[in-house]
C-alpha cells in the first residue's frame, strides 16, 4: 500500500477501519484479493506476481498487516523484498520485533501490525522509533512516520467525516475518498527529493501517472457485532470488485466471497 487511514475505536458503528491504497508500476503483475493458505488457516490478501508477497492481509482471527514503501531513501536493488513481510507475520513464523531485528535487510517500508480488535504496532526501517495505536484517526503514506502530506491530512479528514455513515454509503464513501485526483497545491508539496513534476503527480490520493498509479483501493471494517468486511477495487488492467463479509473467528470462514 501506499496511502493507508485507520479508525480505530472512533466510529461509533465500527470499531476498526482501514482504508488504504496500492501504488505500483503498471507492468508489474498482481493478483487480486482471493483466499490465501497459511498453514492451518489462511489469509485474504492480493498478491504481486512478481516478487511474490503483498501488501495487505488479514487473518479470519482478525490479525492484520499492510506496508508502504518509503521514499526518498536509497533503494537497493538485492534487498529482500518488503511483500514478504505480511505473510511472515501472518502465517505466525516471525513477530513485529524479529521484522524490526531485520530492517536493515529491506527497502524503505513502513508498516502496521496488529489486530482489528485490539493493541496495533506501527514500525519503520527509518531512524525514527514506532508507535502503537490504541485509538483514533491515524493515515501515513510514503514517507516518516510523523509526516502530515496533503493526502495524509486529507484522508484522516474524510474518516473523520465519515463517522456518521454505515453500511454501503460508507463503504462508497471511502471509495470515493480514496479516488480523489485532485493534486495539492504547490505550497503544500511534500520535498522528497523527486522533483517538482514528480511531487505533483504523486500528491493525491488516487494516483494516474503514465506508468504508475493507483492499482487498487481497499476498505476494511469490523462492525459491534464482530463481523469484517473486506472489499477491494482493482482498477488496472480491469476494474474488478471482490468483497469478503464474515465473522471474526479463529478458524474457517463463513459467508461467501462477491464478486463482480
Amino acid at each position: 500500500m501506499c496511502l493507508i487511514g485507520i479508525a480505530k475505536d472512533a466510529h461509533p458503528d465500527y470499531p476498526f477501519m482501514l482504508w488504504a491504497n496500492r501504488d505500483e508500476f503498471y507492468h508489474r503483475p498482481a493478483k487480486e484479493l482471493h483466499k490465501q493458505p497459511l498453514n492451518e488457516t489462511f489469509m485474504l490478501a492480493g498478491k504481486d506476481l512478481e516478487a511474490g508477497g503483498t501488501w495487505l492481509g488479514i487473518r479470519p482471527d482478525g490479525e492484520i498487516a499492510a506496508v508502504t514503501n518509503v521514499r526518498g531513501m536509497v533503494h537497493n536493488p538485492n534487498a529482500r523484498t518488503r511483500g514478504e513481510i505480511i505473510p511472515s507475520l501472518l502465517k505466525r513464523e516471525k513477530a513485529v520485533q524479529d521484522i524490526y531485528n531485520e530492517k536493515d535487510q529491506f527497502n524503505g517500508f513502513n508498516l502496521i501490525y496488529g489486530s482489528v480488535d485490539g493493541e496495533m504496532s506501527l514500525i519503520t526501517n527509518q531512524s525514527e522509533a514506532g508507535k502503537t495505536i490504541h485509538s483514533g484517526v491515524f493515515a501515513f503514506s510514503n514517507g516518516a512516520l510523523t509526516d502530515q502530506w496533503p493526502k495524509t491530512a486529507f484522508l484522516e479528514d474524510r474518516i473523520k467525516h465519515s463517522f456518521a455513515l454505515k453500511g454501503p454509503r460508507l463503504i462508497e464513501y471511502a471509495f470515493n475518498s480514496l479516488g480523489n485526483r485532485q493534486p495539492a497545491a504547490d505550497d503544500e508539496l511534500p520535498n522528497t527529493g523527486v522533483g517538482y513534476s514528480l511531487e505533483k503527480m504523486l500528491s493525491p490520493a488516487y494516483i494516474t501517472g503514465d506508468r504508475y498509479g493507483t492499482r487498487c483501493s481497499s476498505i476494511i471494517l469490523l462492525d459491534q457485532f464482530g463481523r469484517i468486511t473486506f472489499i477491494e477495487r482493482t482498477y488496472y488492467p480491469l476494474f474488478k470488485q471482490v468483497g469478503y463479509d464474515f465473522p471474526m473467528i479463529e478458524k474457517g470462514i463463513s459467508g461467501q466471497a462477491a464478486t463482480n
